[in-house]
């Protein structure tokens, strides 16, 4: 039965929902459903006031609505309208924490082990936290670095921004099996085939709120970053450049914002404040990307060749080139043949991701559900599987038993079988049809010991014995050079061929035979010269010898 894992990206503008099936031999895509988040940046939607009684005055004061509360509300809607368009219910949902809710660090070690790693991890992290370790949940990524030490990418989270969110999409009716870091979840974009010495690349995915910047060689991460720069802050810059609400400033940047490129056409005039205002907001993004490159440049191997370019925001012409000639690195559009395609391929890249950390198990995941964020028992994927689990051991109990039954009457079919055959042999042989094997064991040993052995079919020799006699009676290999090639005895004849060194051999060889008392008559075949071939020391002779065969007719059987 196919498995379906839901990647759920929980953006700020759009929530997106990612669809895999996971089948024995397949595992493919099905969808990406988007489904819009109220803008509650651009009209709130009308709130009842909460009076407040004033002890002093008697008059009432009125406490305007949280907007993260009424942002956190249109999520959980967008959540609910997005799993209602994806289908049934997930069997594994994976759900990524925002680089600004977590707290990602990158150390170093000397060793490689990942036993020593984690047993020194705890302290390691204690000192660079502002935090106790008892407040957060982490997990890692860890990898060998250039030197042969180890490499950690550390994710964490504090307990109680992590169940905040658990209970918030929980209004949705979803308990996510994984709960990742967004930052961490890019690693299926590359080639699982990658060498270590391969130079490193990098993401840059432009969302409405925050921006991700990652670091990848192959398929394991090597640094993460969140900006909390995106989509949003262009929007708003226009809004305020023009003194728009923000719905049409939104209008204006998907309409007119662009980038000036070197060999692109000359914009109009009344395009150029829309650009102007485009640039101011871009401006701290690129800062803070370019202070992260220069950063990296201390590592050579951490330092990225490329980036790619992809989110949401991706999309405004002349960005790459804007972007690659402030960052001075080569800057692509074009994405890994991993990456989804399609109308808004673009910014889906993440919630794929999310999806593939739990189709591909080989792909380098965190997942900080440990600890008291762990899923509850009785809403664990096990617990909702007991059922199931519990009628299959009973099927396949209720198969053996079965299967023992069918045995069972197998073998007693064919032992009623068997006595049917000793009953018929020993009325032939003993003259008493007889059905019990121990009593017709007791006659037989009986009849041995007696040595009435006259009327019972029981051979006075085996081919064993027969071979043995031989093999004593013929010459030593002092005496004649004997090379036996065939020897076939069956119930009264027995073939015999071989080589020896010349015609004198051939005859001993016979004479022997002769005086075995069980063998009636010999037969000689005709002897002929043949050519040898033989490794003697490390040396191929070539030597000739008379080849013969003899038929015998015995009674030894």
């Amino acid at each position: 039965m196919a498995q379906h894992i839901y990647g759920i990206d929980l953006g700020s503008y759009l929530v997106k929902v990612a669809v895999i099936e996971m089948g024995f031999r397949h595992t493919e895509l099905k969808r990406v459903v988007s489904v819009p988040v109220a803008p509650v940046d651009l009209e709130p939607p009308p709130q009842p006031a909460v009076a407040a009684q004033d002890p002093e005055f008697g008059s009432e004061e009125v406490v305007a609505p949280d907007p993260e509360e009424l942002r956190a509300a249109a999520m959980v809607e967008a959540l609910r309208a997005a799993l209602s368009k994806a289908g049934a219910p997930p069997d594994v949902a994976v759900v990524a924490l925002s680089g600004d809710l977590t707290n990602i660090r990158m150390l170093e070690f000397p060793f490689s082990d990942p036993r020593k790693v984690l047993s020194v991890l705890g302290y390691e992290l204690e000192g660079q936290i502002p935090y106790d370790l008892d407040e957060v949940v982490f997990d890692q990524l860890i990898s060998v670095n250039q030197q042969g030490g180890a490499r950690v990418v550390v994710a964490m989270v504090q307990v109680d921004r992590a169940l905040a969110v658990i209970q918030r999409i929980g209004q949705a009716d979803l308990d996510p099996a994984v709960l990742t870091v967004a930052p961490l979840c890019y690693g299926y974009l590359g080639d699982p085939a990658t060498t270590p010495e391969e130079p490193a690349w990098a993401v840059l995915d432009i969302g409405h709120r925050r921006t991700n910047l990652v670091v990848l060689r192959g398929q394991q991460t090597l640094v993460a970053r969140t900006i909390s720069r995106g989509g949003f802050h262009l929007t708003q810059g226009l809004a305020n450049r023009f003194e728009v609400d923000l719905e049409r400033a939104e209008e204006l940047k998907h309409t007119y914002a662009s980038l000036p490129r070197p060999d692109g056409p000359v914009l109009p005039a009344d395009q150029i404040p829309v650009v102007e205002v485009v640039q101011e907001e871009l401006a701290p993004l690129v800062r803070a990307v370019r202070q992260t490159l220069l950063g990296l440049k201390q590592t050579p191997e951490l330092n990225p060749s490329r980036i790619v370019l992809c989110g949401g925001s991706s999309v405004i012409p002349g960005l790459r080139e804007h972007l690659s000639e402030q960052l001075d690195v080569e800057v692509a559009l074009n994405m890994p043949a991993q990456a989804p395609t399609g109308v808004g391929g673009r910014g889906q890249v993440l919630a794929v991701g999310l999806a593939q950390l739990q189709a591909d198990r080989r792909l380098p995941a965190v997942n900080l559900r440990q600890g008291p964020l762990a899923m509850k028992d009785e809403k664990s994927l096990l617990a909702r599987k007991t059922l199931f689990i519990a009628w299959s051991l009973v099927a396949v109990l209720g198969l053996l038993v079965l299967n023992g039954f069918a045995s069972l009457w197998t073998l007693e079919k064919e032992e009623k079988h068997l006595r049917q055959k000793l009953v018929a042999k020993t009325g032939e042989i003993l003259h008493k049809r007889l059905n019990d094997p121990e009593k017709v064991d007791k006659k037989i040993s009986r009849a041995l010991k007696t040595r009435k052995t006259s009327n019972l079919p029981i051979p006075n020799s085996s081919a064993f014995a027969v071979l043995s006699e031989i093999s004593r009676t013929v010459p030593g290999k002092t005496a004649v050079t004997l090379d036996v090639t065939r020897l076939f005895i069956r119930d009264g004849k027995i073939d015999f061929e071989g080589t020896a060194k010349d015609p004198t051999e051939v005859s001993k060889v016979v004479e022997s035979l002769k005086k075995i008392t069980c063998f009636k008559k010999l037969v000689e075949g005709t002897t002929r010269e043949v050519s040898v071939r033989e490794m003697i020391g490390e040396e191929l002779k070539t030597d000739k010898r008379s080849k013969f065969s003899v038929n015998i007719s015995h009674q030894c059987m």
